[in-house]
């Protein structure tokens, strides 16, 4: 019978764009690209990577309803988190994962049940990153609210997002050139 590792390693190699989009420490990043070209699973990646090497930074890892975070972001960054070796504790109450360092990834759709209150999924959260899947579904004005909320003292602050492809018209498009 043999016994259980005492350490895992994860290895992932990354080259080309994906491992400029990893290194990339601007304000805004837009990872943007063609259906599978694996956007999702290289932003999580990032995210993790700050998340383990900032004790105490806080992130929103979000797609725009509750419904596709959690049904579909949310499982692929459990994957990660398994992939590393990574043991978090979820907060129910307030959605969240706590990392054993204190770090802290939201879990949350950004589509609010009433106009009114078009931004109460995450104001309030001090925030150093966010992260936006598929962030060709969100208006504008979401968007540049989130990328405000990016304010937690002493950490770099950056939101990162991947939309598919969109056309000249588009608010991205025009955000990043």
């Amino acid at each position: 019978m043999s016994s259980p590792a005492t350490e895992r390693v994860c290895e992932m190699r990354w080259r080309g764009k994906q491992s400029e989009a990893l290194l990339d420490a601007t304000n805004a990043l837009c990872v943007e690209g063609a259906f599978r070209a694996s956007k999702t699973t290289i932003c999580l990646w990032k995210e993790f990577n700050a998340l383990k090497t900032y004790p105490g930074l806080r992130s929103i890892l979000c797609r725009w309803t509750d419904d596709a975070t959690l049904g579909l972001l949310r499982p692929v960054w459990r994957y990660v988190l398994d992939l590393a070796g990574e043991k978090v504790t979820w907060n129910g109450v307030e959605g969240y994962d706590e990392f054993s360092n204190g770090s802290r990834a939201y879990i949350r759709g950004l589509k609010a049940s009433e106009q009114t209150s078009r931004y109460a999924k995450f104001r309030g959260l001090t925030l150093s990153r966010a992260y936006v899947d598929q962030a060709e579904e969100i208006p504008r004005d979401i968007y540049q609210e989130l990328k405000a909320r990016l304010s937690q003292n002493n950490f770099p602050h950056q939101i990162v997002i991947s939309p598919n492809s969109v056309d000249e018209g588009h608010w991205i498009a025009r955000e990043f050139p």
